[in-house]
């Protein structure tokens, strides 16, 4: 009996370690660019950069694959605050990701514009996400 209420107090418990990571993710921009990320699984982690869709440019996440991370939001643009009589102000564009495997991964983002092809991304932000477990 003791067994069972510690196996059900644990799960309790993990379940509210995973809500409390999940309220507060971890953020990531510019200025994190090139560093190694430690993380756990069952952690969110947010990725903000700075953009202006009226130059034409735009962040395309350039990563390999979903091994370690899953992506929750893709890329969602939010401007930022326009001053009176501006046109073509920025804003930033956010990416979601929970974290569900162990294992490391590259996350690569390009700032570009998509009928460029032949020319290089104006801008390159790569984070390495290690992720161990809890």
């Amino acid at each position: 009996m003791k067994a069972i209420f510690a196996w059900i107090a644990g799960l309790a418990l993990t379940g509210c370690t995973t809500s409390r990571l999940s309220e507060h993710p971890r953020t990531l921009t510019e200025e994190e660019d090139g560093r190694r990320i430690a993380m756990q699984v069952g952690e969110t982690l947010v990725v903000r950069l700075p953009s202006n869709p009226s130059t034409g440019y735009g962040w395309v996440n350039s990563s390999s694959g979903e091994t370690t991370l899953r992506r929750e939001i893709d890329g969602t643009y939010q401007p930022g605050p326009r001053p009176e009589g501006v046109v073509g102000s920025g804003g930033t564009e956010v990416w979601q990701f929970r974290v569900i495997h162990v294992g490391r991964e590259s996350l690569r983002f390009e700032y570009q514009r998509p009928w460029e092809k032949a020319t290089p991304p104006a801008k390159v932000v790569t984070y390495i996400i290690d992720v161990t477990t809890k």
